[in-house]
């Protein structure tokens, strides 16, 4: 249903060509008609002379300055999202090829799966199939579900990321990179198999998009994820992500925190994340976030120290700061 990672390879080449294309000077074009009739004045006044045998110093050829003309305003422009465009597509390419290696295979997954579901038990959260008997009854709603489990995730996220780089241009770059760092970070933890609630009919969950043949994932280890890979919920910390910005940010602030609420709501009522997938993702993604900030300034504040505190020898080159005052 989504994107193949090779395709969004071969969409990066074609980004990064056109932002190379872009990045070419643009051809200088002179203004000829100015100087011909320069040079046309220049030839009749020397028959004149010629003609008249006058011995008279030549006269000066005026020439109107030469203007060049540099098409290509929208250029810069077109660069910076070209790149940007091809960096996400490599992204998005590494994040799909990577989430379909199963390193650890499903060896104790179902058993971690039931360990998640023993500490929700514990903290007294609802259970998820609480969430799934009103939908269930409605073949329409869990079907809307199922399709908005499998095909909104990712084109909202490329909607959100093309609306933020164009409208909000100033702030784009740390959501970016807030986005990158937490997929990331979920990444590492989703090598882990934890099976999601889906897995346990025994408990009551209903695997609602195997029921009406919508289901996204293959056999174990193949399809657009690993089917053990839970924990955490990448669905949600995005969504949230997007939530937080777009309030944030947008006119329509409401838009962003409408599409956190039905991912949650969709994750679970589809029995493809527990609730604790969701907290995790959204923990990293506060990590996340910190780190893209406190980071920066750390960084900015030794360079700047630096770059104050002068040299001690550059301050006294011969060392007379080292002598006594007395003679």
């Amino acid at each position: 249903m989504w994107l193949p990672w090779e395709w969004a390879v071969g969409l990066a080449a074609l980004c990064l060509a056109t932002a190379w294309a872009a990045g070419r000077p643009a051809p200088a074009r002179a203004a000829t008609s100015a100087t011909a009739t320069s040079a046309t004045a220049t030839s009749a006044t020397a028959t004149s002379a010629s003609v008249l045998a006058v011995t008279a110093p030549p006269m000066p050829t005026l020439t109107e300055p030469t203007v060049t003309l540099t098409g290509g305003a929208g250029r810069p422009f077109v660069r910076a999202m070209a790149v940007e465009a091809g960096v996400v597509m490599l992204l998005y390419a590494l994040w799909i090829r990577a989430g379909s290696i199963d390193p650890f295979g499903t060896e104790g997954g179902l058993d971690r799966g039931m360990t998640l579901w023993r500490w929700q038990q514990a903290l007294h959260l609802p259970p998820e199939y609480w969430l799934q008997r009103g939908p269930l009854a409605n073949r329409w709603l869990i079907q809307a579900s199922n399709l908005y489990y499998g095909g909104v995730h990712v084109p909202a996220m490329a909607v959100f990321l093309l609306w933020l780089f164009v409208r909000h241009r100033p702030v784009y770059e740390r959501w970016r990179t807030t986005l990158v760092v937490t997929t990331a970070a979920c990444l590492v933890v989703r090598y882990v198999p934890v099976a999601p609630p889906r897995f346990y009919p025994e408990l009551g969950f209903v695997d609602t998009a195997v029921l009406y043949g919508q289901s996204v994932y293959g056999a174990p280890g193949t399809g657009v994820s690993g089917q053990m890979a839970a924990m955490p919920s990448i669905h949600v910390a995005w969504a949230v992500l997007i939530a937080i910005a777009m309030w944030r940010h947008a006119r329509l602030r409401w838009v962003g925190p409408l599409h956190g609420a039905v991912t949650v709501w969709v994750v679970t009522n589809t029995a493809n994340h527990w609730w604790l997938d969701g907290v995790v993702g959204v923990g990293f993604l506060a990590a996340a976030w910190w780190a893209t900030g406190a980071v920066p300034a750390v960084l900015a504040g030794v360079i700047s120290r630096r770059r104050v505190a002068p040299d001690r020898g550059a301050r006294d080159p011969i060392g007379l700061g080292s002598r006594g005052s007395g003679s």
